[in-house]
């Protein structure tokens, strides 16, 4: 899934983005009658954000991953 927003707490994780076969995978699930729990999702949204902590921890910033996103946004324009 895309997480919008800074890095860390204040990000927003965009479920809607995922797909399975063109599929949004909340509907697949459904569909498939696969369960899930609402708490599993913000799980798995709080691993990114302390993974961004972690990034910061260990390198001192983020900016990596902002530079990677520009770059390929702009190869993918060009």
């Amino acid at each position: 899934a895309f997480i919008v927003g800074e890095h860390g707490d204040s990000s927003v994780a965009l479920w809607s983005s995922i797909s399975v076969g063109g599929i949004p995978v909340l509907s697949f699930l459904k569909k498939n009658q696969i369960a899930y729990e609402k708490q599993t999702l913000e799980d798995i949204h709080q691993t990114v954000v302390r993974s961004a902590y972690e990034v910061i921890e260990l390198k001192g910033y983020t900016s990596w991953a902002i530079g990677y996103f520009v770059t390929n946004l702009a190869r993918t324009i060009l």
